[in-house]
């Protein structure tokens, strides 16, 4: 009895040591991941941690089966598709595209990766390059391309709509001076190993997740290159249907998602408009909408071919979007009056709203606060027009609050967190 009691005792020491050394040995690999060396962000994510401490999660039976971009990230495919999975995956921002991500992976089959292409029903292959280098183009999903030959696979994920492939050939073009993750000046062990992290390569800005069942825990740090005060004035916001809101005291230049967000939808300068503002801006989109009218031109003939010129009135419902921001004339006159709907604009002094709503009174009132930075995104009041882009989020009824807190005039301390139904 005590023999085999031993020898159960050996086999679970060994296969524990096993398993630690095999570990240690896919972490230590993962820093051999190549990215871009004029990386501008770095977005990491440790597959192996977030499958040890979620276990259960991890295999619970997934229902939906629509096909999507987040289904093609899901491990069942990585497995499939021929694809080398990392301990740790890394996506890399550049500073002329900061809202799109990259990702360089190895192929370990080709074989299975073109099969892997065919059952995604994949668009069209564009072979590219020299025929002693061949490589190939592919669209994936929306927002997914991928560059790649028989060693590597360049990803590209963006939630904006890409005008051409540039930045992904110049990336491609420039393999010779890739470098691993562990090359760049930013990665140390010094930092919190957590399940997900966003850290700008010159150690601005990190913000890192925990990520539990139905929980997300965030924190992290943002050095500024201003110096702020510790009490700030922020607009009053009825929050009770609000889908996102957004206050900021910070200066637009060290919140420059801010003004690239608008200049996406508009032909605004964001550096114009980071010279223009005086360092309070707030969004707030709530799920209430409101009418709008636009005016649609048509041209038709008459009877001996003359042009005729027809207008029509369109009534379209849209959600009920404010934004305030502090600043003079210039400001008011550089501001668009049109994004992705109409926009009117309301002044009060050096106050400038921007709402979608048509409002004969505009008396903003102010409180003080100790966060000069804060965001909260719900869900569950998500505008009933946007539903198809995030009905998965809203039926998870996903909760996401992040608050900053002055650690001294040039650093904030960022704390948050995500709420799911799991």
């Amino acid at each position: 009895m005590k023999r085999t009691l031993w020898i159960i005792a050996m086999v679970l020491v060994i296969a524990a040591g096993t398993i630690v050394a095999l570990y240690l040995f896919r972490k230590n690999k993962a820093l051999k991941q190549y990215i871009h060396p004029q990386s501008q962000a770095v977005v990491s994510v440790a597959l192996d941690d977030l499958l040890l401490d979620n276990m259960s999660s991890f295999f619970t039976q997934q229902t939906d089966s629509t096909r999507s971009a987040s289904g093609f990230l899901t491990f069942e495919n990585w497995t499939n598709a021929g694809i080398y999975i990392p301990a740790h995956i890394h996506f890399f921002s550049l500073k002329d595209h900061p809202l799109t991500f990259y990702t360089i992976q190895k192929i370990t089959s080709p074989e299975k990766w073109g099969v892997f292409l065919k059952q995604q029903g994949a668009a069209v292959v564009q072979p590219i390059g020299q025929a002693e280098q061949p490589f190939s183009f592919t669209h994936l999903y929306s927002g997914v391309d991928v560059l790649y030959n028989d060693q590597y696979l360049l990803f590209r994920f963006t939630g904006i709509q890409p005008e051409e492939n540039g930045d992904m050939h110049a990336i491609w073009k420039a393999m010779d001076s890739w470098v691993y993750i562990e090359d760049l000046d930013f990665h140390s062990a010094a930092y919190p190993q957590k399940h997900i992290s966003y850290r700008h390569a010159d150690g601005t800005f990190q913000l890192f997740a925990e990520v539990a069942a139905g929980h997300i825990q965030l924190s992290g740090s943002w050095n500024l290159d201003s110096a702020i005060p510790t009490l700030f004035q922020q607009r009053i916001l009825a929050e009770d249907d609000a889908f996102i809101t957004l206050r900021s005291n910070l200066p637009l230049r060290e919140t420059p998602f801010i003004p690239h967000s608008l200049a996406s939808f508009s032909d605004l300068d964001p550096k114009t408009l980071a010279l223009q503002t005086f360092d309070y801006v707030d969004v707030l989109v709530r799920s209430a909408t409101t009418v709008q009218h636009d005016t649609i031109i048509s041209y038709d003939y008459d009877e001996d071919f003359n042009s005729i010129e027809k207008k029509e009135i369109q009534e379209s419902s849209v959600p009920v979007i404010e934004s305030l921001w502090k600043g003079g004339t210039p400001l008011a006159a550089a501001l668009p009056g049109k994004l992705f709907y109409q926009f009117n604009k309301y002044i009060t002094d050096s106050l400038i709203l921007l709402s979608t709503k048509q409002d004969k009174e505009f008396t903003p009132t102010f409180a003080s606060t100790s966060s000069p930075f804060s965001l909260k995104v719900d869900f569950r009041h998500l505008p009933s027009s946007w539903d198809q882009l995030f009905a998965p989020l809203r039926r998870k009824s996903f909760q996401i609050t992040l608050e900053t807190i002055v650690v001294n005039p040039n650093r904030l301390r960022l704390s948050g967190q995500i709420q799911y139904d799991p």
